[in-house]
């Protein structure tokens, strides 16, 4: 039983101290007395605690300090030891443009067609087959196929390419 002149309030080691006990004797007679510690100030609550897990993949850190009351470092920390995760954006699609910006011919959309749709290499090269951006000859696929730049038409035209799609939206 705690003595007279005992209150609770009173920090353990000084009521230890004070009354020449030790620190688990004092700590006995606060919890017989029914005291409750008071929460530290800035402490969060339950409902903090919600608040943050309900806003936390939708807001910035800047508007859930705001609404909270508290600096965003202290949201970053308990977010933090909370597990939670900000949620990641879309991934925005390819922006690159369809067209290369330099002068395409009908050959070079067709080559383009049939890389896109069918994962081959094609490429420019010269009547042996050798690599050559300027040549007017197409190394198509792993082989040693070398195609003139109407048999490369033909090829796309037949895989589903037309040349002339553009006149439709025109």
């Amino acid at each position: 039983m705690p003595p007279a002149g005992y209150d609770p309030a009173v920090p353990l080691k000084q009521t230890a101290r004070r009354f020449g006990v030790s620190v688990a004797t004092a700590h006995a007679w606060r919890k017989k007395s029914g005291y409750k510690t008071p929460l530290p100030e800035g402490h969060w609550t339950d409902a903090d605690i919600h608040r943050l897990r309900t806003m936390y993949s939708g807001s910035s850190l800047n508007d859930i300090a705001a609404v909270l009351g508290r600096s965003v470092s202290s949201v970053k920390s308990k977010a933090q030891s909370l597990g939670l995760r900000r949620s990641t954006g879309q991934f925005a699609p390819d922006r690159a443009p369809q067209i290369r910006g330099r002068v395409q011919g009908h050959a070079d959309m067709a080559a383009d067609f049939i890389r896109s749709h069918d994962r081959t290499p094609i490429y420019r090269c010269d009547r042996e087959g050798s690599p050559n951006p300027k040549a007017k000859f197409w190394k198509y696929g792993y082989g040693s196929l070398v195609l003139t730049e109407d048999a490369l038409i033909a090829k796309a035209e037949h895989k589903g390419w037309r040349g002339d799609a553009w006149r439709e939206i025109a």
